[in-house]
Formats: structure tokens, sequence, C-alpha cells
């Protein structure tokens, strides 16, 4: 948790860096947000919003595959997934190459 490699952040630096972004999406009252990040903290996140344990975060069971996307709606003062990991795009492109 707190190993942090040369150049890099420790898990628990990088789960601060995502809970006060996740903090100011719940704050900040902005009705749309895009946000593009590597699987971990993108899981992070996701967990936080919808109110997964920060201590437990690992066990949120979502896939993140690379280059997937995942939406999340705010209704009635609550994050819903709308879809996790969604690849079509990817899927339709390999099939024609």
């Amino acid at each position: 948790m707190d190993f942090c490699p040369p150049g890099g952040e420790s898990w628990r630096d990088m789960g601060e860096r995502i809970a006060s972004v996740v903090e100011s999406l719940r704050d900040g009252g902005s009705k749309r947000a895009i946000l593009v990040s590597h699987g971990a903290p993108i899981r992070f996140g996701i967990a936080q919003l919808m109110d997964a344990s920060g201590q437990n975060w690992g066990s949120f069971q979502a896939q993140f595959d690379n280059a997937s996307v995942s939406l999340l709606r705010y209704d009635a003062g609550a994050w819903e997934a709308v879809f996790t990991n969604y690849l079509p795009y990817l899927n339709a492109r390999q099939k024609t190459s």
C-alpha cells in the first residue's frame, strides 16, 4: 500500500489523489464530466462514487479493460453505473482488420 516505485506513486497516494477528484465531482455540481485514466484509478474512482469503501476498493467487482468506456449517471443524490467496460467499437475494428 505504501510502496512507491521510483518516479511513481504508492497505492495510498493514488487513492488520495483520486479521492480528491471524486470529492470535487460530488461537490462541484457539474452535470457532465469525462475522465480518462488507467484501470486502477478508474476502478478506484468508480468504487468511490458508488460508495464502496475506500479501504476495500480492490474488491469492487468490475472489469476495466484498456480503452474501455464506462458511463455513470448522477440522479436523486446517488451515482449509478449505466454500463462499465464498454468495448464494442474495438471488437468491430478487430473484425475488419
